[in-house]
């Protein structure tokens, strides 16, 4: 009786071991500059009394590729080192400095191995209140059939539902963008 609850614990105690979670991670296809960090990042409990950044660390997420005839793009957005956007929050005794971390959009063509990257600066000239926005995400649009490449990029100000929307494309390697309405439902 003892040598079965001994085996049964023995397979709990290996399922247990095999249930770890792993986290896939997409190596960057484009170098990134780095930028040696000026804050100490929270890493523990008291995270509201100290300066972090947003998000806590770089990462790179596919967001999937879109297929225009024979050629295919490959969409990755990436949290870089560089601080695209400051913000001053009151903690608990003291102010507390958030730091967002810049997003840019890399397009890959996958057939010519060619990348296209492109950051919030690109939209200086179209963006209202540049300053106050941050790269907030890129959506891949599958009912535009029509557009060189139907991405559709939002702008956000930070902890805020204030945004603008662009209907992005490229023709000849030239970034071209137009404001579009878009209703969220909330």
């Amino acid at each position: 009786m003892n040598n079965r609850y001994l085996g049964f614990l023995i397979v709990i105690i290996l399922f247990l071991c095999g249930c770890e979670k792993k986290k896939e991670t997409i190596e960057s296809e484009v170098p990134v500059t780095a930028v040696s960090d000026t804050v100490t990042l929270a890493a523990d409990a008291n995270i509201d009394q100290q300066d972090r950044y947003e998000p806590q660390q770089k990462s790179i997420d596919d967001e999937g590729a879109v297929f225009l005839g024979d050629v295919t793009f490959k969409v990755l957005s990436e949290f870089t080192d560089n601080v695209s956007f400051e913000q001053t929050v009151e903690g608990s005794g003291r102010n507390v400095k958030l730091f967002y971390r810049e997003k840019v959009i890399h397009l890959i063509n996958t057939k010519l191995q060619d990348t296209i990257t492109f950051r919030k600066e690109d939209f200086k000239d179209k963006l209202p209140d540049y300053d106050n926005m941050i790269l907030q995400s890129v959506l891949i649009d599958f009912e535009i059939i029509d557009k060189s490449i139907p991405l559709v990029v939002t702008f956000c100000m930070p902890d805020s539902d204030y945004c603008y929307f662009f209907d992005v494309h490229f023709i000849n390697g030239a970034l071209q963008a137009e404001m579009i309405n878009l209703e969220i439902d909330g």
